[in-house]
Parts: C-alpha cells; structure tokens; sequence
C-alpha cells in the first residue's frame, strides 16, 4: 500500500539513490544553488529534491503525469505546504517516542509504539479531512487518485476501529489475559484478551452479581510476587508488542513516502517563487522522444538568474533534430552558461519541473553526464590531460544507449591538432552509440571539421564578440570562427 502522487505505475518508479555522478552533475550545472532555493533551508527537502532531480523519469506519460501534479501544487501552495508541516510535525513528534523503541522492555515499547500510533493516526485524519474538503481545486489525475486513496484506506469506520484498539491497549483497567496452568504450577499458553466494555455503574454492579472473581492482593514487601506479576505480565503482551512496533514501523515507512512526494511539490513551489521573482520566464516543457525535435525559446540559467536576482540573458534555437550542438565563439561570451542552461533544462524537465523559457520542447534522455575542464592537479599525481582521459573513461563504463554527455572545453590541454582529433574520435564513437553530444570547445579544427561535413542532426551555435557584436552574452547559430578574441579578454584584463 503505497501512495500513488509523483509516478502513475508502481513499474514507472526510478532509484532514488543518489548517482554515482551526481558531484559532477552539480558542480557543472551548478545545481547547489537550486537545490538550496528548492529546500529553503530544509535538509530533508534538499535531500529529496537531489534524489529526484537527479534520477531522470524516461516516459513521456509520467513526465506529463509529474507536470500536472506540479501545476496543481502550485495552484494550491498552501493546502500542500499545510500537508507537509502537518506530516513533518508528526515525524518529529513520533521521533521523541522512539527513544524507547529499542528498549528490552516490552511495556515501554507498548506505550511508545501506541503513542506513535495514535499521533501518525491524527495526522492521517487531518490531512485526509483536508484533501477531501479541497477535492475540486486538484485537476490532475496523480493527486485526485492521491486524495481518493486516502479517503478509501482511511475512511472514518477504519480511523475509529484503529482509535479503539490504541485506547485498549492502554489498559486502562488493568490485563486481562488468559493462560493454562504448567509444570510446577508456571502459566503457559498466554493469550491477551480484549477488555470488557464497561460502560456505566450499573454495568459494573449486573457483572459483578453475575460473575464470581477470585481476587488476590500482593502483601507491601512481597518483592518476589511482584516480580512474578510484572513477568506474566510482559509475557502476556509481548507478542502483542512485537505486532504494534511493527505497525509503527511499517506506518512509519509509509508516511515517510508521503512526505518525500509532497516534499517535492513544496520544493517545485519554492523554486517557481524564486524563478518568478528574479522576473525569468517559466514554462513546462514538451516532453519529445530521444530522436524528436528540440526547440528552446529565451532559455535561462535559473542559477544565475536567482543569483542576479535578475533575468539573465536568454537563447533560441530550434532543430528537427540533433545529436550533435558544437558550441564555440567569443571568450566569456556565455557559452558556459549556455551549456548550463541546457544542462538544467533537461534534468528539470525529465523530473516533471518546470524550466526558465518562453517556450521548450527537449526529447528525453536516459542519462545525463559532464565532462567538464577541471583545475590542476595540486599533489601532481597525474597530469591534466592524463586526468580528463581518465574521467571520460569512467563515463564510458558508466553509459548507456540514450544518453547525453555534456562537454566543456574537454581535451584542450594538449596542443589543438591533437585534442581536436582525440575529441573528435571520442564523438564519433558516442554519436554511433546513439549518445547525444553537446560540446563547448575553442579547438577550431574540431569545430571546423564537423562544420565541413555538416548533417540534418548537428547544430552549430557561436557566442557573440564582446564589446562588438550586441547584445552581448547572446549565443546564435552561426558559423565556428578560427578565432575566440582571446585578445578582447587580455585587454579587458590588462587595459
């Protein structure tokens, strides 16, 4: 029994283990600062957005399932943030009772478990109760199946039923248990029995002339009678106990579920308040398949713009279809940011997110993976070259049919003719594996190379000149230039 809120099969459902890559997906994106804006300070959100964003969805259907939900969350961003406060507290709540969970006495953990119980039990009504009230305001399939789930598992007969069995096993007058007589006079066969409904003192009075009870009363001092009575009585409920920790257990796993799900919609809502305030646009992009169009109108990087607190320079582009994206042109011309940008794009799109542009379709990947330039190695274990060898062989261990490797500025520690024709190998073999490529790169003969024989399925985009062409940081289609004005960059350093 599993809520059905982010995903519309139980077999649509991704690993929710972080990638072995992630580190670099973040760094390269730069993705802290979206997930730090998506968690607002909250660990566990942060936590949960990383492992969604981070595992694409791969269907067109659930990643339209996932949009709808996202839309509904964020038409109605107060009942679902009044959901996840209400789930968190009670988590925290049942938190302090755990301390005696792992205690050996079996009546600690009875009282605990059934504290724990009966406050995860308070929370399911309330939130049920809310949902039910605010049923029509919710248009998506995934949390109008959420809400009638909670209402047919949950109803009031099932929630009351529950309430009674957690009050009697308060024992509020006393065990009542019932055994057979052993060897040497020991109790076996232990079986817990339900209270008696006692209702009123007439009750009391009829069931104490029908029945005749043998009483007996403990002396003060009989320290050894009193250990007996505290053993039948651990006895008598430890099968029953054993039973109740499970239960707060398994409801324990199952609330945790709807936290992460309804997590996530408070994270999307955090992130579109930001987005909206930085005045980016916002979209929900059309899913396409692997070898379907891809159009991007004003696309932004959401981190600088949150960043900037200010909407960043946008872009445009449009193919039938690509495979290939060369990126090349002027020094800090944006052609990172770009790259970026498309970085972010795909992985928000492929969680059911929305992205910064006026408009967006992007065909679906099955993974996602960079290979960016890195520093020197300070404790000159192996050169630069020798260690951009070793990543991208690591990526290739780890790809698969589907994918996309994002570049930057790769293979350009070793002299150009060189790099350009080690890139252009590595390429090649990705694009005959059917990986897409995006690649950021100065190495003009690689560029020009794949220029000269140029497909249906290559796009080749340029950054603008700075301080000639205008507007400045704006990448366009247009021709690899056997220069990137790294003189422009000098005299903007030096003069």
């Amino acid at each position: 029994m599993r809520p059905s809120l982010l995903f519309d099969k139980e077999n649509d459902r991704v690993s929710d283990e972080i990638p072995w890559n992630s580190h670099d997906l973040v760094k390269d994106f730069e993705l802290e600062r979206l997930f730090n804006t998506m968690s607002a300070g909250d660990k566990e959100l942060k936590e949960i957005s990383m492992k969604i964003v981070l595992n694409p969805l791969r269907q067109l259907k659930t990643i339209g399932y996932r949009q709808k939900v996202i839309e509904d969350s964020l038409k109605n961003s107060d009942i679902i943030r009044e959901i996840y406060n209400k789930f968190k507290k009670s988590v925290l709540q049942a938190k302090e009772h755990h301390f005696w969970m792992g205690s050996s006495n079996p009546e600690y953990i009875l009282h605990e478990s059934v504290s724990i119980l009966s406050t995860y039990i308070d929370t399911i009504e309330y939130v049920r109760d809310t949902l039910s009230r605010n049923y029509n305001k919710f248009d998506s399939s995934g949390f109008r199946s959420f809400i009638e789930f909670m209402l047919k598992y949950f109803d009031s007969d099932y929630i009351a039923e529950i309430r009674r069995h957690l009050s009697n096993l308060n024992f509020p007058r006393g065990i009542r248990v019932r055994g057979k007589i052993g060897e040497g006079n020991s109790i076996t066969d232990y079986m817990l029995l339900e209270p008696n409904p006692v209702k009123h003192s007439l009750s009391r009075i009829s069931l104490r002339n029908r029945d005749r009870h043998y009483t007996y009363v403990l002396p003060e001092r009989d320290e050894a009678g009193a250990q007996a009575l505290s053993t039948m009585r651990r006895k008598a409920i430890i099968d029953v106990t054993n039973v109740l920790q499970d239960s707060a257990e398994n409801v324990l796993v199952f609330i945790n579920e709807i936290v992460k799900e309804i997590g996530f919609c408070v994270a999307s809502i955090n992130l579109h308040n930001a987005i909206e305030s930085s005045s980016m646009p916002i979209v929900f992009p059309i899913p396409q398949d692997y070898d379907g169009a891809m159009e991007i109108r004003e696309l932004c990087d959401i981190s600088l713009g949150i960043k900037l607190q200010r909407k960043p320079v946008g872009n445009s582009f449009s193919t039938d279809k690509l495979n290939l994206m060369i990126i090349t042109g002027a020094n800090g011309g944006g052609k990172s940011t770009f790259l970026r940008s498309l970085g972010q794009a795909q992985l928000l799109m492929q969680s059911g997110l929305f992205i910064s542009a006026e408009f967006a379709k992007i065909p679906i990947v099955y993974a996602v993976f960079t290979h960016f330039k890195r520093g020197e190695d300070t404790e000159m274990n192996k050169g630069k070259f020798d260690e951009e060898l070793n990543r991208m062989n690591l990526i290739v261990e780890n790809l698969m049919s589907g994918s996309l490797v994002c570049f930057n500025e790769s293979f350009a520690a070793t002299n150009s003719i060189e790099g350009s024709e080690i890139a252009k190998q590595i390429i090649d073999a990705l694009i005959n594996k059917k990986i897409k490529v995006f690649f950021v790169t100065h190495l003009y003969e690689l560029a020009a190379a794949y220029y000269d024989q140029r497909e249906n399925w290559m796009l080749f985009m340029r950054a603008h000149r700075i301080d000639i062409e205008s507007p400045p940081f704006k990448i366009i289609e247009g021709k690899p230039l056997p220069t990137s004005y790294g003189e422009d960059l000098y005299n903007s350093i030096f003069h």
